[in-house]
């Protein structure tokens, strides 16, 4: 699982007007989809690294970053009935990534974070909503360890 942002992210971001803060790209995966959904949140599709990213109207909450689990969230219109079913019946894990890449050029990616998967997943009105989750930068699971006589003796105490 990577977050990278390059420098001029950080600078044109913290700028009062930004010359490219970039696009969102949205690939989800499952054993059950022929081929990986990707979506991108912008008014025409974006061909990004030879991948079409069909535009659709989306809000996403980035995954936080650090030591912790990691939290996120996707909100998509369920603008075709038949995606939203398809997706509410899949089962197990469906894998999510979040990519920034630049507007002027779409194979320049700004930001990724690969590694999340959706639960939670529901609707709500006219979205499909669903948690974005992932593991610490560590690769363990959050907690990291639960309590256990070699842990915490004190609390095992015959």
């Amino acid at each position: 699982m990577s977050t990278t942002m390059p420098d001029s992210w950080w600078e044109q971001s913290s700028q009062q007007f930004v010359e490219d803060l970039g696009l969102l790209l949205v690939t989800l995966t499952h054993a059950d989809l022929l081929e990986p959904v990707r979506v991108a949140s912008n008014l025409t599709d974006v061909v990004s690294r030879g991948q079409t990213f069909v535009a659709w109207p989306l809000m996403p909450r980035l995954p936080s970053s650090g030591e912790t689990a990691k939290r996120g969230g996707l909100r998509i219109a369920n603008v075709d009935r038949a995606i939203g079913r398809t997706v509410l019946s899949l089962k197990g894990r469906i894998a999510c990534s979040f990519e920034i890449v630049s507007r002027a050029d779409p194979d320049d990616v700004l930001y990724d974070h690969h590694g999340l998967y959706l639960t939670g997943i529901r609707t709500e009105g006219p979205w499909i909503v669903a948690d974005a989750v992932g593991q610490g930068s560590h690769g363990k699971a959050f907690p990291k360890s639960s309590a256990n006589p070699e842990v915490a003796p004190g609390t095992f105490v015959a």
